[in-house]
């Protein structure tokens, strides 16, 4: 049935922290009816160890055909959903983690797998691969989410990461393609525009770690870079994705978008042209964090939109078809396949 496939490309964010809640009751319901392949955790879900542990546990137990993803931003420093504020462990930041020796550095991230394995998630939105040529940057330089402004630093402890996170069962996404450390502005404020910055070498992480066959999962950004793709940010560019990912590079994995609620993406496109654009581009995982504009229906909408451009010849069916087939072998990778 095409709308439970469309629904295995939508990993959504929601509202509440019990499963006693309304908008709790109504996710359940689409998740049981196929609408929704995986679950964004954002700071708001999450209150308290014992807390977050139940919710977890009874969104696992839902009776689904294909296992939820449950997703959750854990890189360490600045950007960790699960702390010490509510009941877990602080991990520094890759900026920090790059100074380690190699094997200490593989233990706190083994640590940090086994803590999100046992919160009841399975899907890690990290490492950054991105390489911190401007450290004036706003969300990466700024903020130590690089590893490090060589190449090779980055991908040596990338791999530190993913390496740690599959010996615990815990699925890692490499982000953000193609590279997001020279720019100057933040997506969640306004449009991202690179284009006399960006330098080809940022592709050398991506590039790297897809050859040692490290990428399950690549994260794309919401960047422009006219000489690449005069119109279109990466996220939504099928010059991005198939022409240099996957042709070039040879990527064959899944592809998830960065949140395509951002304003870089809604003050420049409708929701309709958005998910059209996305699935074109060759993106398998639309992500909508639900955090700006939240909407317990979000993902009637996504399905609505992508049956409709269907039908309009918008979309192909069969785009659809190799996007669900490369999730559904994904998942079968999770501890809780059937």
């Amino acid at each position: 049935m095409i709308e439970k496939k469309i629904g295995q490309m939508i990993i959504t964010g929601f509202r509440g922290k019990s499963m006693s809640e309304e908008s709790l009751k109504i996710l359940v319901e689409q998740i049981k009816g196929g609408k929704i392949g995986g679950l964004i955790f954002l700071n708001y879900n999450l209150e308290n160890r014992k807390q977050i542990l139940n919710l977890t546990k009874k969104l696992g137990e839902i009776d689904v055909e294909y296992p939820l993803f449950m997703a959750v931003d854990q890189e360490g420093g600045e950007v960790q959903r699960l702390n010490s504020k509510n009941g877990f462990k602080d991990f520094p930041p890759a900026e920090h983690i790059a100074s380690l020796p190699e094997g200490e550095a593989y233990l706190v991230y083994y640590e940090m797998a086994e803590m999100l394995a046992e919160a009841g998630f399975n899907l890690n939105l990290a490492p950054v691969v991105d390489i911190n040529l401007n450290p004036d940057n706003p969300v990466i330089g700024k903020r130590k989410r690089s590893f490090s402004p060589d190449p090779d630093t980055v991908i040596r402890y990338a791999q530190i990461m993913i390496e740690a996170h599959n010996d615990v069962g815990v699925l890692t996404v490499l982000k953000h393609y193609p590279g997001y450390g020279s720019s100057k502005s933040d997506p969640h404020i306004k449009p991202v525009y690179l284009t006399e910055a960006y330098r080809e070498e940022e592709l050398i992480p991506f590039k790297e770690l897809i050859k040692r066959r490290k990428a399950k999962v690549i994260m794309t950004a919401h960047t422009v870079n006219k000489r690449v793709d005069p119109k279109l940010p990466a996220s939504l560019s099928r010059t991005h994705l198939q022409e240099i990912l996957r042709n070039r590079l040879g990527y064959k994995g899944v592809i998830i978008t960065d949140d395509l609620q951002m304003p870089a993406i809604t003050s420049r496109y409708s929701f309709e042209d958005t998910v059209v654009n996305a699935l074109n581009a060759g993106n398998d995982i639309l992500l909508f964090a639900n955090y700006f504009a939240p909407d317990i229906n979000l993902a009637d909408s996504v399905i609505r939109a992508v049956l409709s451009a269907i039908d309009r010849g918008k979309i192909k069916e069969e785009r659809v078809e190799e996007s669900f087939n490369r999730i559904v072998e994904l998942k079968k990778g999770l501890p809780s396949w059937k």
